[in-house]
């Protein structure tokens, strides 16, 4: 992510934006943890277009014989087939049971689940190239432009517009007013989705108004193709 990010501020000359990955819009395909040292697990996420999140979770006691793999079929269980976001709310509300109802590993089960699917870094948005910006000779208004930094550094706008473009088909072009947000009228935006048919993110450009359109499009579209070929294997 951080890789594309930066490819499209070098190639571009402004800034480059990349939202991680929508995982919460794909399916479950399976659900497992590993036992990678004392206490200590690897744990994954496989969706349904083949993408999978991994990552090391701490656990407060050892596993008995077995029990470990009686956690990963009562939790596949729960959540094959089922986009992320439905299998975060129905591990929450088997959480919010009384606790008594529960086998000692089942319960266990459930508190394990309930952290691999938490919230993850799916809001978080990578930007690259801010100081291509402060080069810019059309940003020539010092308020302004600090005004603009401070806006994209707060990343709540650029998520909100990167949001705005993950179902639409292309290249999607906001210029000046379009984008809505008086710090960014001097700006434009040049974004696509990336992820194939069931599309996870989005990435793209924010610069100037007069920005070289027609360079800057093919540009984003190479990188949703690419990025999309290097985490699913389509074009």
């Amino acid at each position: 992510m951080r890789n594309t990010s930066r490819m499209l501020s070098d190639f571009s000359r402004q800034c480059g934006v990349v939202l991680f990955p929508r995982a919460a819009r794909l399916c479950l395909r399976e659900l497992k943890f590993v036992e990678v040292g004392e206490r200590k697990l690897l744990a994954a996420l496989v969706m349904s277009n083949g993408l999978v999140e991994s990552r090391i979770v701490e656990t407060d006691a050892p596993f008995e014989a077995g029990e470990l793999d009686r956690i990963n079929n009562y939790l596949n269980s729960l959540c094959e087939g089922r986009e992320l976001s439905q299998v975060r709310a129905r591990v929450r509300a088997e959480l919010s049971k009384d606790k008594n109802r529960y086998q000692r590993w089942c319960w266990r089960a459930l508190e394990l689940g309930a952290r691999l699917v938490g919230p993850s870094s799916e809001d978080e948005v990578i930007i690259e190239g801010q100081s291509n910006l402060l080069r810019n000779p059309q940003l020539t208004d010092l308020d302004k432009l600090q005004e603009l930094l401070r806006t994209i550094e707060e990343k709540r706008l650029v998520l909100f517009l990167l949001d705005q473009t993950i179902d639409a088909d292309g290249v999607q072009v906001f210029i000046g007013s379009e984008i809505g947000d008086e710090q960014l009228h001097q700006c434009s935006l040049v974004a696509a989705a990336y992820g194939g048919d069931t599309p996870l993110g989005t990435l793209g450009i924010i610069g100037p108004a007069s920005l070289d359109y027609p360079r800057l499009v093919p540009l984003v579209r190479y990188a949703a193709k690419t990025l999309t070929h290097s985490l699913i294997g389509e074009e």
